[in-house]
């Protein structure tokens, strides 16, 4: 007897048992979830703070390891990343700001239009627009825009606040391509920054002036020395006036009628000149020529 040849029948049971049955018993893969938040981005180190500054206003903490320019009347105080080298440098002015007595989280907002419509008004053009920002218990107005010091195009960041009427404006300034590198050593002196809020001055009552001379005495002098008999006075003696002669007028001079003045005559108009016309300027992205050397 001869049996039918069953290996490919075989083989096919095989291959099919295996395409059911050997498939991954693994779980997929979950799917990435965004993240719930900004993560937080490490600050550097700062020293102690400087100051008090601006009439004992303020005090500013430099970066670990950068250097405090000298002192300028241009600003209240300004940090160098390299004693060498103008930028990277932070610098912090301050100017009376009547509109607004102190910034906070209610009105940050409106204090973030106004530096925007004065940026507008003076034809301020930015990298980015102006925004409410908080830095540890501080409100701040924070906007960039570009410069240029010489051939190196600067990257620049503002952060403003006020306090007791004082506007401050710290500033970050460094080369293009490098404002995310620095940018943190910014908002680490904005966090550490100390505002005292400045007293109001008293003012003392005026007193009475204080005269070196001694007082004037109202009463009547009295005179130790005896006085002096009245004596009895001559009598007058008669005296004959005399009658003034009289003298003859003078003659008066005979007036003379002035000489005819010659008219004057007037200079030629000069014929009016053309104001010569300006070039229009070319538009440029740079609205700012960087004078800190």
């Amino acid at each position: 007897m001869i049996w039918p040849d069953v290996r490919p029948v075989a083989g096919l049971c095989v291959l099919l048992a295996c395409v059911l049955g050997c498939g991954d018993s693994s779980s997929p893969s979950p799917v990435s979830q965004p993240s719930t938040g900004p993560q937080a981005v490490k600050l550097p180190d700062l020293d102690p703070p400087f100051g008090p500054l601006d009439t004992d206003r303020v005090s500013v903490p430099p970066p670990n390891g950068w250097i405090i320019s000298p002192r300028s009347s241009e600003w209240v105080i300004r940090f160098q990343a390299s004693p060498t080298l103008s930028y990277p440098t932070i610098i912090v002015t301050a100017e009376d700001y009547p509109a607004m007595l102190n910034v906070s989280a209610d009105n940050v907002g409106d204090f973030s239009r106004q530096i925007a419509a004065a940026l507008a008004a003076d034809g301020t053009k930015l990298a980015k627009k102006v925004s409410p920002t908080k830095l540890g218990n501080r409100p701040y107005a924070t906007y960039q825009r570009l410069g240029r010091a010489g051939q190196v195009v600067l990257e620049r960041m503002f952060l403003d606040t006020v306090v007791a009427g004082r506007k401050y404006n710290l500033e970050l300034r460094t080369p293009e391509g490098t404002i995310d590198k620095y940018k943190p050593y910014l908002l680490a002196v904005a966090g550490g920054t100390q505002f005292h809020e400045a007293a109001e001055p008293q003012t003392a009552e005026p007193q009475a002036a204080v005269s070196s001379e001694p007082p004037v005495s109202t009463e009547p002098v009295v005179s130790s020395e005896p006085a002096a008999a009245a004596q009895p006075e001559p009598p007058a003696e008669a005296t004959t006036e005399e009658p003034a002669a009289t003298e003859p007028a003078p003659a008066m001079p005979a007036q003379t009628e002035p000489a005819p003045s010659k008219p004057t005559e007037q200079p030629a108009a000069k014929p009016a000149t053309k104001p010569a016309q300006q070039k229009p300027k070319k538009e440029s992205k740079f609205d700012f020529e960087d004078e800190l050397k």
